[in-house]
């Protein structure tokens, strides 16, 4: 069942809030629309019997039916991400995508006060009514920092200069 979406700009901790998400109970897919079109979303999250939802950094730019399931914003002040994606030799985020993020009519949360037991509580019983918070879970991995690899990087950059830019298959 489609259960959540949470949307993001790049370098905001999506992946981290992806990794917390999946954990045998519920499934969050991370960046999606690299590689399905949202309808294929939607009808594999149908096909679980676990909540399923979504972490994204592009899928919100397009206009595409979205299911009525509890909806955030990950927020995380522009300069940063515009100052990470730099430091990885990314371009900078262009003026229209920030106004769209900001423009999202959505309840908003940080990183930081995810990495916060009694903010991830509080977002985990909005998202996933009926699953038991795991404090010793996310504790652990509170302490990780999750960043991609070089390759990883290197994909991404020839795969925007291909498309020009931030891009969704949807």
């Amino acid at each position: 069942m489609f259960a959540f979406r949470i949307f993001a700009l790049p370098r905001s901790g999506s992946t981290w809030v992806a990794n917390w998400l999946t954990d045998g109970r519920s499934l969050c897919w991370h960046d999606p629309c690299e590689w399905a079109y949202p309808e294929d979303i939607e009808r594999w999250a149908a096909g679980f019997t676990m909540p399923a939802g979504i972490c994204c950094t592009g899928s919100w730019v397009h206009d595409w039916p979205l299911p009525a399931v509890p909806t955030f914003a990950l927020e995380r002040p522009v300069g940063e991400v515009q100052d990470s994606l730099q430091r990885l030799g990314l371009p900078r985020l262009p003026e229209r995508l920030l106004e769209a993020f900001a423009a999202l009519p959505y309840p908003r949360v940080t990183l930081e006060r995810l990495l916060d037991p009694e903010g991830a509580s509080e977002l985990y019983r909005t998202i996933l009514p009926g699953l038991q918070f795991d404090k010793l879970r996310h504790g652990w991995l509170a302490k990780m920092n999750v960043q991609p690899s070089v390759a990883e990087i290197d994909r991404v950059k020839a795969a925007m200069v291909h498309t020009g830019g931030f891009q969704c298959l949807g």
